[in-house]
C-alpha cells in the first residue's frame, strides 16, 4: 500500500510469470557427430495485475494485462557426442530471427459506475539474436530419444509500432497510431519513473522527459527444456 497525491494505492504490479518456450527443429546430420538444423517455435508470457485506489483522484480498480508473443526462426550447427551406448552429449549454436508482438490492456472501473479501457497492440519488424544449447540425448529406442536441454539466448528486439484503441462508458472510441518508446519521466518531488508510451514522434528531451529511446524487449536468459527426438 502506498499514498501518492493524497490517493491511497493497494496492490502490486506483477512482472511476467514463467512463460512457454516451445518448438521443433529438423536436423540433417552430414556426419555421425555434426549436423545442420533449422527450426521455429513460439515464446509466450503474460501477467495480470490489479490495483485499487481511493482519494482525491476518485476511487476504483485498475487492471493491467501485458502479453508478449515471439516467433523465433533459427538455424545452426548441432553436435551429438557419444557418451556411451545410450547417451549422447548434445551441443548447438546458431542465429535466430525474431518476430515479436506485444499486447497491453489497461482497464479502469470506477466506483461511480463508469469504466475506460486502453488496448495497445504493437509488433516489431524482426531482429536477429544468438541461441545456444547444451543437453543430453537419452536413447529409448533406436529411432526415439528423450532430450533434456539447457538453452541460452541473447536477443534485443526494438522497432515496435502499432496502435492504441481507447473505449469508455462516457465518450466516443478513438485510435492512435505510432511507435513504442521508453522514457523516464521526472515527477518532482517523487523522483524519476520509467514509462512506455505510443507516439508518432519521439518524446521531447527536456528536464521532465529523460533518456527517451525506442522501447526494447529483452529475451536474454536461460531456459530448461525437455522433448523428444525422432531419428529417421
Amino acid at each position: 500500500m502506498a499514498a501518492v497525491f493524497a490517493t491511497t494505492l493497494r496492490g502490486d504490479y506483477r512482472e511476467f510469470q514463467a512463460g512457454w518456450d516451445w518448438g521443433g527443429d529438423a536436423i540433417l546430420y552430414f556426419s555421425p557427430v555434426i549436423g545442420l538444423g533449422i527450426g521455429s517455435g513460439m515464446i509466450n508470457a503474460r501477467s495480470t495485475s490489479e490495483l485499487t485506489y481511493s482519494g482525491l483522484l476518485g476511487s476504483g480498480t485498475m487492471t493491467l494485462k501485458p502479453e508478449v508473443k515471439v516467433v523465433p526462426i533459427r538455424a545452426g550447427l548441432h553436435f551429438a557426442v557419444p557418451m556411451g551406448s545410450l547417451v549422447n552429449l548434445t551441443l548447438y549454436a546458431g542465429a535466430e530471427y525474431h518476430l515479436a508482438k506485444i499486447k497491453y490492456t489497461k482497464r479502469s472501473e470506477y466506483d461511480s459506475g463508469g469504466w475506460s479501457q486502453e488496448v495497445t497492440e504493437v509488433e516489431s519488424k524482426g531482429k536477429i539474436g544468438i541461441v545456444a544449447g547444451l543437453g543430453l540425448e537419452i536413447r529409448l529406442h533406436p529411432n526415439l530419444s528423450l532430450l533434456l536441454e539447457g538453452r541460452g539466448r541473447y536477443a534485443q528486439i526494438d522497432g515496435f509500432s502499432g496502435n492504441l484503441s481507447h473505449t469508455s462508458s462516457g465518450g466516443a472510441p478513438y485510435v492512435e497510431n505510432g511507435d513504442l518508446w521508453y522514457v523516464k519521466i521526472n515527477v518532482a518531488p517523487l523522483g524519476t519513473f520509467p514509462f512506455i508510451v505510443l507516439s508518432d514522434t519521439p518524446p521531447p528531451s527536456d528536464p521532465m522527459f529523460q533518456d527517451a529511446r525506442s522501447a526494447r524487449l529483452s529475451l536474454n536468459g536461460f531456459a530448461a527444456l525437455g522433448g523428444i527426438m525422432i531419428r529417421l
